[in-house]
């Protein structure tokens, strides 16, 4: 599957109706996971992390309340702030975050390196929302 901005966004926003707010933050965070995993190889860990710290502070237009400066591996302080937020909102930042990187990625590799890169990162979905969701 390709990385897509707008599928992750609408993937994020299906959790929000069915998940409890951990859920969210925890499949955001495993996806950042997988995004470092795959990429440090190729562009660095700095890399990543600088491709990251642009992400999010480049979806702090719509979302102030995002952290001024987070690294991948520095996740605490976002799965706090994540939490205290409605599942919307959750959903909302995540997807801008991701999409932005997938977007800065995208200026300056290139798409088609882009999507060979992340052509296996899908969204890291906790089983027991699929479950929940196939309830519903």
């Amino acid at each position: 599957m390709e990385f897509d901005a707008k599928l992750i966004e609408a993937e994020l926003m299906r959790i929000s109706r069915v998940a409890d707010p951990a859920a969210i933050s925890e499949t955001f965070l495993s996806t950042v996971d997988a995004l470092v995993d795959v990429l440090a190889p190729v562009i660095g860990k700095r890399g990543v992390a600088a491709l990251y710290e642009r992400s999010v502070h480049i979806s702090r237009r719509n979302f102030a309340w995002l952290p001024m400066v987070e690294t991948p591996h520095e996740s605490e302080s976002m799965l706090q702030l994540l939490q205290l937020r409605t599942n919307d909102q959750q959903a909302a930042a995540c997807a801008a975050v991701l999409s932005s990187f997938y977007a800065i990625l995208v200026s300056l590799v290139g798409s088609n390196l882009s999507s060979r890169l992340l052509r296996d990162i899908d969204l890291a979905v906790p089983d027991d929302v699929h479950r929940r969701d196939q309830k519903s």
